[in-house]
Order: C-alpha cells, then sequence, then structure tokens
C-alpha cells in the first residue's frame, strides 16, 4: 500500500485517474438502487424496476461491439470523459421526473436508455487507460486501488441513498448519483493527453473486425465471458430484482437493502486489499473461486430475514467480487496487447454483459413460478455451477504466471 502511495505522489495523473475511475464506478454502482427505490417510492412494481434496469442495458449491450474501435481511433481519454457528462446529464434529466408525485414512466426509460448509452464506453475506456498510464508491475496494485476507493464511496453511497430517498425524496437521491459523475469528469480534465495512446486512423470496419479475430484467438477468454454472462442471466440479473423486492416487505426495507448492499461494499474493500498483494500462478482459477462465494448473498436473504446471517454473507461476497475483479482485469491488461486491448475489452464486456437486460426480467417470472425463497436459492445454485463449470475447462484451469508478469499455457489436459 505504501509502495502505491509513494507511486501516485510521484506521477499525479495516477492519483487523479484512481479518483475518477472510482467515483465514476460508484455512480454506476448506485444507478440501479437508487432507481429502483425511486420507482417503488412512486408506487411501481418489481415489473417496472425489471423493465426499467433492462432499458437502460440494451443500448449499453448494442453500444459494446463498437465502443473499443472508438475508443481506439479517438483515445480512451477523450472517450471516457465524453461518456461521463452524458451520465451525467441522463441523471440530471431523469431527477426531474421524479421531482413529482407521479410516474412519468416513457420520459424515464428514455432517458434511462441514454444514460446505458453513456456507459457503455466507461468501462472499457478506463480498462484500456490503466496499461497506458501505468507500468505492468503496478497494474494490479492499481486495479486493487480503484476497487478499493470505489468499495469505500459505494459502501457508504446506497445506505445514504436509501435514507435520502426517504427523508428528502428520490429526486435529490437521483442528483446526489450525478454528482459522482461530475466529479470523475474533474479529475480526468486535469489528465494530461500526452500520456494517453494515440490514435488509430484504420477503417473503422477493420476496427472492429480486428477485435474480434484477437478475442477468438484466447480460448480461456471466450470461457471466461460466458461464464461472467450466465451469471448476470441466471444470478445477479434476477437476484438484485428479487431481493430488492422481498426486502420491500419488511420494514425499512429501503434502508436494510442500502445497508447490505454498503456491507458488500466493505467486502470489496477487504478484498481489494487482499488481491493487492495476491501472487497466485493460476489467475484464473482464483478468480472463479473468489467468484463462487457470491452464493451466499442471495442465499442469506432466502434461509432468514436475520441481519446477522446476511451482514457477513454479503460481506464475504463482496470480498470475491473484489478478488474477481482485480485477477480478471489485470489477466486480460497483461495478456492483450495494448493497441488492440480496448477492443478485445469492449467484446469482453459486450459477452458479459448481454444477457443482464434478460437477467433483470427473469425475476419476476423465478418468482411467480418459484416463490421469491425457492428463486433465491436457485439464483445461489446457479452460482456455483458456473464457477466449477468454468473450473473444468484446461485452458482456465492451465493459464499461469511465470514471473507474475509473463502468462502461460500448459497443454490441454
Amino acid at each position: 500500500m505504501l509502495q502505491l502511495l509513494s507511486y501516485m505522489f510521484r506521477k499525479s495523473y495516477i492519483g487523479k485517474f484512481i479518483i475518477a475511475e472510482s467515483f465514476s464506478l460508484v455512480g454506476s454502482a448506485m444507478i440501479p438502487v437508487v432507481l429502483s427505490f425511486s420507482v417503488y417510492a412512486l408506487g411501481g412494481r418489481e415489473e417496472t424496476v425489471g423493465k426499467l434496469l433492462a432499458v437502460q442495458t440494451i443500448p449499453f449491450v448494442f453500444l459494446l461491439p463498437f465502443s473499443g474501435a472508438i475508443i481506439a481511433r479517438y483515445t480512451a481519454l477523450r472517450v471516457l470523459i465524453f461518456s461521463e457528462i452524458i451520465c451525467l446529464l441522463s441523471e440530471i434529466s431523469i431527477s426531474v421526473y421524479f421531482s413529482e408525485t407521479t410516474l412519468h414512466v416513457t420520459p424515464i426509460f428514455i432517458l434511462c436508455a441514454v444514460l446505458g448509452a453513456g456507459a457503455s464506453f466507461v468501462i472499457p475506456s478506463g480498462e484500456t487507460l490503466v496499461p497506458e498510464l501505468v507500468e505492468t508491475r503496478h497494474l494490479q496494485k492499481v486495479n486493487s486501488a480503484i476497487g478499493i476507493i470505489a468499495a469505500f464511496g459505494a459502501m457508504v453511497g446506497p445506505t445514504l441513498g436509501g435514507l435520502v430517498i426517504s427523508n428528502l425524496g428520490t429526486r435529490w437521491a437521483i442528483l446526489a448519483d450525478a454528482m459522482t459523475y461530475a466529479v470523475s469528469v474533474f479529475f480526468l480534465l486535469g489528465i494530461p493527453q500526452y500520456n494517453c495512446q494515440s490514435t488509430n486512423t484504420d477503417p473503422f470496419f477493420t476496427l472492429v473486425t480486428e477485435g474480434w479475430r484477437e478475442f477468438r484467438r484466447q480460448p480461456w477468454l471466450t470461457i471466461m465471458v460466458g461464464v461472467y454472462a450466465g451469471f448476470h442471466l441466471l444470478v445477479l440479473g434476477p437476484a438484485y430484482v428479487i431481493a430488492s423486492s422481498a426486502l420491500t416487505q419488511v420494514e425499512y426495507g429501503a434502508e436494510r437493502w442500502g445497508l447490505l448492499l454498503g456491507i458488500m461494499a466493505a467486502g470489496h474493500i477487504g478484498g481489494g486489499i487482499v488481491s493487492m498483494n495476491l501472487n497466485c500462478r493460476r489467475p484464473l482459477v482464483l478468480a472463479l473461486v473468489s467468484f463462487s462465494t457470491f452464493f451466499l448473498a442471495p442465499a442469506s436473504i432466502a434461509v432468514t430475514p436475520a441481519l446477522l446471517v446476511q451482514v457477513p454473507a454479503f460481506f464475504v461476497a463482496g470480498g470475491g467480487l473484489a478478488i474477481f475483479s482485480v485477477v480478471w482485469e489485470t489477466t486480460k491488461q497483461k495478456i492483450i496487447s495494448p493497441h488492440m486491448l480496448s477492443r478485445v475489452s469492449a467484446i469482453a464486456t459486450l459477452g458479459s454483459a448481454s444477457l443482464l437486460p434478460v437477467g433483470y426480467l427473469m425475476g419476476a417470472p423465478l418468482t411467480n413460478w418459484l416463490g421469491e425463497q425457492k428463486a433465491l436459492y436457485f439464483t445461489s445454485i446457479c452460482c456455483l455451477f458456473l464457477a466449477i463449470l468454468g473450473l473444468t475447462f484446461p485452458s482456465v484451469r492451465n493459464l499461469y504466471f511465470t514471473d507474475m508478469t509473463t502468462l502461460h499455457a500448459t497443454k490441454d489436459d
């Protein structure tokens, strides 16, 4: 940690990027909880919440195949700043429609689609910018630091979001979320352009096809993206809708959901600290084992309403996801060549998140079919199954570091 702080002090633009990226990630993490309970507060139902989250995600997924090529053409920093501004303006506009007592579904859906369009460039831009600013030996520490700072903000943000909704109304909660993007833009503008990758003048179609070709060339990447896509479809999407709906039936449900998400963020901090100095030689095995701990979160809500059970479950789940995220991002950044990273990252994000809208929409049908408790158990079992499935592939198990900067793969079993 001290080594990283010294590094950030020597290169101030690294610190600016970490702060900007962290606020951006906090804003992205707050959007679902703020929008969900804003809809509930105005009389909306879980079907409306599922559709709202899906509408936000659809343009996100649609634009991802092209975002990597756009980043390669105009540089990651410029695209990241522009996308953050779109998210900021979208949320400010959304807050206007939550200032009344009537739920205006159509304009909110349209603005959420614009918000999703802006967000489609954030993840590939950020992942591309990190290795442009940071030496290879510091990549894992910087990725960990981003996760830690983002998780610290997310730990406080959802809890405060629930309190703001309860005491001041939905409009102020959404405006508070919008300000995270304003802070991000402010710090991004302080990063000098000369640190960033030069533009690529190849034809746009060539940039897109080259990205797909590089993605298909890495079998481990295809498998991991498939596992992560299954996670969004069968675990994260439906579990979020079902769990938030279940908690609306208990006293102080919005505050409790915000608290549990805050506890999960605290787990992210713990996982980020642990991952900062991890030296695992088989990164994808570690990533999948860590990923599997998320099953505890929906299972704890299904088992009991007691916070004494839910709090540690959400903490461990958050820690596991933090380690997975750091190891997964660092592995991609070390293997994929810098000039291809934005395109491969965009495709990987597309594959991972493309089924999330369907996952959100599955929440209500799963509840109607199985009931809330069994539906939450279903998402937990799927989480464990997906992790085990990923480990059955030799290209995932056998990918290993020799000196923590060089990766090799043994022959398939």
